[in-house]
């Protein structure tokens, strides 16, 4: 298989080493239809069943458990050897009762923190993001059988966030508010560091490699300030050239509205805030959203204006599938995080897209000659 000027010379081969021991279970695991995924700002994700006729071949003596196994995934290519995938904990397995065969499915390392509660109180005035992912990541290991390995890099962003302020503690910030964990709320470790990566100008990418020997795996959070990726302004996504298919998000993506309101509960005070959208060719709708921590009329205005701003974007596609070996965009000339920019002339409905979109997922099929971009 040929990927613009990478090719790819054997097929996905996958290596299973056991939690906590690193005791490596199998070098060579043989798989049926694996569909690999890696993820902005998110764990990737690993599918693939294994033939009953493999429990006693290349899965002889893996007694398959959730959360008990990694799944690494690599490719050989002629360019640059073998590329390691990402890092995966096995995160469900069942039996198809027809087949017989098992159904693996795995999860990168920056979803092992959801469902783990933060037991911790954490009350910093001024602190720098990057210390709050570390901190994290450094509660959900600290407990027995809880440490993987995982570290996160770098270890200051060069910023701060303030209570009110911008992330550079120079722009008045009306939607910013000081952290303020407690144990007894049992705040999700997960939820709380994908909110981060979600309203903060950072981006989260897993990075993974083999030491010397080929005996440990490196697992690496990668914390890229304000964004990660670059804007691609020599590559061309065009439908009907290398884009074979695109998919144009719905409007229930977008949540189109013309008002919002924003409620606030404080003791003995109610702030509430109310904008209005002029687009006269659309019927009124409105969203509502509460906060007990807006404590100004302000606030609520301020906060009300960005949620109306975000509501309204153009027309643009979620998802689109591409030619990997097309001179427009070869495979290995973009990447996770990329801007590019993906035009399509009189598409149905629409009429002409031309915008910059931002990679957010990379899906690759074993058997499939395209790549999905999300």
């Amino acid at each position: 298989c040929v990927f613009g000027d990478l090719m790819i010379i054997d097929r996905m081969r996958f290596t299973v080493i056991e939690v906590n021991t690193n005791r490596i279970l199998s070098t060579d695991l043989v798989v049926k239809e694996p569909v690999f995924t890696s993820n902005l700002s998110a764990p990737a994700k690993l599918a693939f069943s294994i033939d009953q006729g493999q429990r006693y071949n290349s899965s002889y003596g893996i007694e398959w458990k959730n959360w008990g196994q990694w799944i690494i995934p690599e490719i050989e290519t002629d360019q640059f050897g073998k590329i390691v995938l990402g890092a995966l904990l096995v995160s469900d397995n069942k039996l198809d009762p027809e087949s017989g065969d098992l159904q693996i499915d795995a999860i990168g390392f920056l979803g092992y923190p959801k469902g783990i509660p933060w037991l911790e109180n954490y009350n910093p005035i001024a602190v720098d993001p990057a210390e709050v992912i570390q901190k994290i990541l450094a509660h959900v290991q600290s407990f027995p059988n809880a440490n993987l390995g995982i570290d996160v890099q770098p270890s200051s962003t060069g910023t701060q966030m303030l209570p009110g302020y911008g992330f550079d503690g120079s722009i008045l910030s009306f939607d910013f508010f000081a952290i303020f964990i407690r144990a007894v709320d049992f705040i999700d470790c997960g939820d709380y560091l994908f909110s981060l990566a979600r309203d903060l100008p950072l981006d989260l990418f897993e990075e993974v490699s083999w030491n010397p020997a080929r005996t440990e795996v490196t697992k690496t959070i990668r914390i890229a300030y304000p964004l990660g990726g670059l804007q691609q302004d020599n590559l061309a996504f065009r439908l009907g050239e290398n884009v074979i298919n695109a998919e144009r998000a719905e409007e229930m993506d977008i949540e189109p509205v013309s008002d919002v309101i924003i409620r606030s509960w404080l003791p003995g005070k109610v702030y509430s805030s109310q904008l209005s959208n002029a687009d006269l060719t659309r019927a009124r709708r409105v969203v509502m959203e509460e906060d007990a921590s807006i404590n100004s009329t302000e606030r609520s205005e301020a906060w009300a204006q960005r949620k109306l701003t975000r509501r309204n974007i153009p027309k643009y596609f979620s998802k689109i599938t591409i030619d990997p070996n097309h001179p427009n965009a070869p495979f290995g000339s973009w990447g996770i995080g990329d801007s590019i920019y993906v035009e399509a002339q009189d598409f149905p409905w629409t009429g002409d897209i031309a915008e910059w979109h931002r990679i957010t997922s990379i899906t690759i099929k074993e058997d499939e000659p395209f790549i999905e971009l999300g």
